[in-house]
């Protein structure tokens, strides 16, 4: 586990530096946060992201999300009895703010796996979210309500035979919440 946390430190680390780097240029906003999603057959996961928007009003949006260890997958039939997948979520999408506190948001997504017995391929969904922002003109608090769709196929090998491939609906309703630095 403390791979993956450390994994997913260094990737939002980076994507934070990158995005300090680029926000002097233009006027935006670039948020760090926790993340917290509950999937369908996986169970609930935890972790952290960063994301870009490059304005206040009406903008594109890019942004990484780390959720870390979601263990609750029981197979039933395979000799398996629960699988721990790690999830990197890459996502690029269009914001739109309602008002000064409010505002919405909806692109595509790219998953990246890493199960620890079985083999998931990447995969891409979407997402849409809907959140608030309080505080000052530079910082504030956001938090927003989240939704993903992404379905996904774990494939469980023996000898680089496929014994078993199981459907999994990793999609569902999540929250994130942290800090906005506006400039």
């Amino acid at each position: 586990m403390q791979s993956h946390i450390g994994r997913v430190v260094r990737v939002t680390a980076l994507v934070a530096v990158m995005f300090l780097v680029v926000a002097p240029a233009s006027a935006g906003n670039l948020k760090i946060f926790g993340a917290y999603l509950d999937s369908g057959d996986v169970g609930s996961f935890g972790g952290a992201g960063a994301r870009y928007a490059s304005s206040d009003t009406l903008g594109w949006e890019i942004g990484v999300t780390g959720y870390l260890e979601s263990d609750e997958i029981d197979f039933g039939e395979l000799d398996i009895d629960s699988d721990s997948i790690d999830t990197i979520a890459w996502d690029l999408g269009a914001r739109v703010s309602i008002s000064e506190l409010f505002f919405f948001s909806v692109g595509v997504s790219y998953f990246q796996f890493d199960a620890d017995y079985g083999h998931v391929e990447d995969e891409w969904g979407y997402y849409g979210t809907l959140g608030a922002t309080m505080g000052g003109k530079t910082f504030r608090f956001f938090i927003e309500g989240m939704y993903r769709d992404i379905e996904a196929t774990i494939e469980y090998r023996d000898f680089d035979i496929v014994e078993d491939a199981v459907a999994l609906d990793i999609g569902g309703f999540g929250i994130n919440a942290g800090l906005e630095w506006r400039f």
